[in-house]
This record gives structure tokens, sequence and C-alpha cells, in this order.
């Protein structure tokens, strides 16, 4: 089980699935407020792409088991699609992440520390996904870089009110930025991309904030 107290990778053991071409690999999320500051765990929909060296199935057939395999069964990873993205192949996982305030048993969670309106949000796999992954890159004797990582997320307003929202650098929509503030209205989204800065503290296991959300 994994608790928020312990030192841990964000998002890091997701990188180890750079293994299978030494490219890139992308991981994102939707993030609803409502479930920001409710009380009790609740799961989230996230999303995986690695790149892989083709998209050719009897190729992805094999790829895709022993990706899937370093998902446990909360996560109900299922491969969604092998697509050409520019120059690369990227294939696709769907899975479920838990989001909590103190400790989860899913291989991706958000953790919230929050006050009545006031939330911020870190995230981890836990250490027995981080092992299965170790165990993937060690079988193909390949090496990964942060700049390698993109971590991205959509934030969803449905509370009644406004949400304001604070981060300290990324793309916000596709645009750049430092010490960024914005307001999203009732029913109103924003995708949030971080730097390869989050990147390399995620391998480091600096556990970098993902956002900070008042009400």
């Amino acid at each position: 089980m994994f608790k928020l107290n312990h030192k841990s990778s964000l998002l890091g053991a997701g990188v180890g699935l750079i293994i299978l071409s030494g490219c890139k690999v992308d991981v994102t999320a939707d993030i609803y407020s409502r479930d920001v500051f409710a009380s009790e765990n609740l799961t989230f929909p996230a999303q995986l792409s690695v790149e892989v060296p083709t998209c050719k199935k009897e190729k992805i057939d094999e790829l895709s088991g022993e990706v899937l395999a370093v998902f446990s069964r909360p996560s109900e990873a299922s491969v969604v699609g092998c697509e050409r993205d520019g120059m690369d192949s990227m294939l696709t996982v769907n899975f479920t992440g838990e989001m909590v305030d103190s400790e989860s048993e899913y291989d991706l969670t958000i953790f919230r520390t929050k006050e009545p309106k006031f939330a911020y949000l870190t995230a981890a796999f836990n250490s027995n996904f981080q092992k299965r992954v170790q165990q993937l890159m060690s079988s193909r004797m390949m090496s990964m870089d942060y700049d390698d990582l993109t971590i991205s997320f959509t934030l969803n307003n449905d509370l009644p009110g406004e949400l304001e929202y604070s981060l300290v650098s990324g793309w916000v929509d596709g645009k750049p930025g430092q010490r960024i503030r914005g307001t999203l209205d009732r029913r109103e989204k924003v995708h949030v991309v971080r730097t390869k800065v989050v990147s390399q503290m995620v391998m480091e296991n600096m556990q970098p904030e993902l956002i900070t959300l008042q009400k």
C-alpha cells in the first residue's frame, strides 16, 4: 500500500515504459474539482501513451501484453489503440487511478492536501508498480531520461462556482508561462502540461506539486 508520507516519484514509474523504444512517454489524467474537495476516495480516468517501434499488429500484440502486465487489477488497464503521431508510433493504454487524502493501493494515485476552500495536489505510482516497471526495463536492457517524459492533466470545474488555480510553470491550453494563475467558471476546463523540470524532479523522487486550487 502506498502512503502519502513516503518519499516517492511523481508519476515516476511511468517513465520506465520508455524502455519499449527509448523515447516518448506521455502520462495524462482527468481531474474534477469536486473530487479534489471531497472527503472519500474517488477514482479518475487516466491514459498512458508510449512510443513503440511500429504499429504493425503482430508487434503490437506482443508489446501490449508486456505493457499491460505492469498494471495491477484495480487499474483496469486496456490498450485502446496504436497511432502515428508525426514520425512516432504511440501505443495508448487507458487505466484508472485513485484520488485520496493519505493512502491507496492503485497504481496511480493523486494525493490531495486540502482545507475547506484550498487544496494542492501531488501524485505517484505505488512501489509495486515501480518494481514491475523496473523488471520490464531490466528484461529489455534499456535506459530512460526525463526529457522523454511528459506529464499533463485536464482540470474540469464541476463545482457550483468559480475555481482559481495556480502553478509554478508549464503550458495551459498550449500557452507557456511562469507563476501561472487563472480562473475557471462552472463547467469550464483547462489542459495543463508540466515542464521537463517537473519530469526531472519526478525521476529524482522529489514529489513536485501538480497544481494548487482555491474555490
